[in-house]
């Protein structure tokens, strides 16, 4: 058909790192959904990282009727159902137009202790931001176009060509917090985080001149050296796209 342009999409998750926020151990694997197809790497074992040789070959056929190519990291569990840890989309306009070198993609969630059930704040329109970081991929991705409808391959994993991962520089991170207000309890913290990197001040009491009702909002000043917080180093991609 001349109004048909055939394509072979090619996505590769180079690694997946810190799942659920580097705790606990999983049996990880990927997959990879676009245009009704369907496939996944290999689970690995007892681990919290992921690393993929192969990428993902997807045919598809224009005109489309979805853009989104689903990216899911999920742990395998046996006789369980199992159960999706992190996952992301990307546009096949976008990579069709410019093919996407390595990048990082950072996910986040929430805190079970913080938000015990996020549907139930969302069911109620309220929007609950997600707070917690739960791991990161490096995903690469192009298109290829093709000649003819019948120079189609299936769905497959492939062989993947090496890449080099994206630059990256270590960046020093400080903070002195001086007071904390509006919040109640009886005494407070504040921390850093970066990633799986955390640092944090030391515990400040709530203030004499504040509501004695510990339930109520109170102020907490950081006095001498409480507010301090030594230096979290950390690694990031130097290139603004990551």
């Amino acid at each position: 058909d001349e109004f048909k342009q055939a394509y072979h999409v090619f996505i590769h998750v180079h690694f997946a790192e810190d799942l659920c926020g580097g705790k606990g151990k999983f049996n990880p694997y990927v997959t990879c959904d676009f245009n009704g197809v369907h496939l996944e790497t290999p689970a690995s074992s007892g681990s919290r990282t992921l690393h993929c040789d192969e990428c993902f070959r997807l045919p598809a056929v224009s005109p489309l009727y979805t853009d989104s190519i689903v990216i899911r990291v999920w742990n395998k569990q046996g006789w369980q159902s199992d159960e999706v840890v992190i996952q992301g989309r990307l546009s096949f306009s976008l990579i069709r137009m410019h093919a996407m070198a390595p990048k990082w993609f950072n996910f986040y969630g929430f805190d079970k202790d913080e938000v015990g059930d996020s549907s139930a704040i969302h069911s109620v329109g309220e929007y609950a931001q997600a707070n917690v970081y739960m791991g990161r991929m490096l995903i690469s991705g192009r298109v290829q176009r093709l000649n003819s409808v019948q120079d189609l391959l299936r769905p497959d994993l492939v062989k993947a060509p090496v890449s080099e991962e994206p630059p990256t520089s270590v960046q020093c991170f400080t903070a002195d917090v001086v007071e904390v207000s509006g919040c109640p309890g009886s005494s407070c913290y504040v921390s850093l985080c970066f990633g799986v990197l955390k640092k944090k001040t030391k515990t400040a009491s709530r203030s004499k001149d504040s509501n004695p009702d510990v339930r109520e909002p109170g102020r907490f000043p950081f006095k001498g050296e409480k507010g301090h917080m030594d230096t979290l180093r950390a690694t990031i991609p130097t290139e603004e796209s990551n």
